[in-house]
């Protein structure tokens, strides 16, 4: 007795299915851990007039901007701008 064809498609749609999210679940555990090995390092705490924030700049020079910025909103209401140095 042979499948159907039907069932074979299946089949193989849903290994082709599986493979690909293993694929995708391997990078991205690997750039998970890339990305905490960054940001463990070189991290300074600056006092702010809402209170002490963590940060850490990326890139050389002028160039240096802060890539995320998060506050504690229930605490404070502080805006950031993006175009704000801390030195």
């Amino acid at each position: 007795m042979t499948p159907k064809p039907f069932f074979t498609v299946i089949c193989v749609a849903l290994a082709a299915a599986l493979i690909a999210s293993l694929a995708i679940r391997t990078r991205f555990e690997r750039d998970l851990a890339l990305a905490a090995a960054r940001a463990a390092q070189g991290s300074v705490v600056v006092t702010t007039r809402c209170g002490p924030n963590e940060v850490q700049q990326a890139g050389v020079g002028g160039r240096c901007r802060p890539a995320l910025l998060v506050l504690d909103s229930m605490k404070h209401s502080c805006a950031f701008d993006g175009r704000s140095k801390i030195r």
